[in-house]
């Protein structure tokens, strides 16, 4: 017997959990963005390393869980 295709309300979750969890990394990202500009900002550093620092300080932790997890593509590990 073949599997059924997915009804409507399996979509709905899917696309229901989907949503929530862009929404939450939205506004966690904007948050931990704004507390570490500010706190960047209030140690004496120039606007330009206060906006760049926090970006790069998430993409050093994005581009370690993914060497962790095994994910980095060949040519960057």
């Amino acid at each position: 017997m073949a599997n059924p295709q997915p009804g409507w309300a399996d979509r709905s979750i899917r696309w229901t959990t989907t949503l929530s969890m862009v929404v939450l990394a939205g506004i966690a990202a904007v948050l931990s963005y704004k507390h570490m500009f500010i706190l960047v900002r209030r140690y004496g550093e120039t606007s330009w390393t206060s906006t760049l620092l926090p970006v790069s300080v998430d993409w050093m932790i994005e581009a370690s869980s993914n060497d962790v997890a095994g994910r980095l593509p060949e040519w960057a590990a």
